[in-house]
């Protein structure tokens, strides 16, 4: 049967440029649900504009988590539909190149099943 298997981070601060707000390498094939679904990221400070973050494998782009502008929740979407790893994978989230000024003290925890 399916286990939870949850990996979380908080990132304190206003990001920077393409700063790396998570960088996890995975013992275990993971499967994260299409669009990240029971996964969440909230920040204790609004973003000022909507402010995208790229959720990446192994330096490939799986999906992303958008702020909206005066928000405090992310919205995920995948690239694809589910997005699966094997042991010894890396699973980043990245912050936009143009970060936004007030975004910040972001908690992120991205739902998978073992």
């Amino acid at each position: 049967s399916w286990q939870s298997f949850d990996l979380t981070a908080f990132y304190p601060g206003a990001p920077s440029a393409s700063a790396i707000v998570i960088r996890v390498p995975v013992a275990r094939v993971i499967t994260f649900a299409d669009e990240f679904a029971g996964s969440y990221a909230l920040a204790s400070v609004a973003a000022t504009g909507s402010t995208v973050f790229d959720v990446q494998k192994n330096g490939v782009s799986v999906g992303s988590i958008t702020f909206s502008a005066a928000g405090t929740t992310g919205a995920f979407t995948t690239s694809g539909t589910t997005v699966v790893t094997a042991a010894g994978d890396l699973i980043s989230i990245h912050a936009p190149a143009s970060p936004d000024a007030t975004l910040a003290n972001i908690g992120f925890v991205l739902a998978g099943t073992r």
